[in-house]
C-alpha cells in the first residue's frame, strides 16, 4: 500500500466563554449602551432577548 502524504490532524471545539460567564457579562454591561441617551434606563428595564456562544477552534 501506498503511504498517505497527508497527515490527520483533530480539531476541537471549545466555548471561549461559558453561558454563565456570558450572562453575568451581559448582565452588567446592559445599560451601557444607553450612556448616549439623555436618561440611563435601569437594568430591569433592558431585555437580553438571546445570547449566543461561539467556539474557539484547536488543531490537534
Amino acid at each position: 500500500m501506498a503511504k498517505s502524504k497527508y497527515k490527520i490532524k483533530t480539531v476541537v471545539l471549545r466555548p471561549i466563554l461559558d453561558l454563565s460567564e456570558a450572562e453575568q457579562i451581559v448582565e452588567n454591561g446592559k445599560t451601557s449602551l444607553f450612556r448616549s441617551m439623555l436618561q440611563k434606563p435601569k437594568k430591569m428595564e433592558v431585555h437580553v432577548h438571546s445570547i449566543k456562544l461561539s467556539y474557539e477552534a484547536f488543531l490537534i
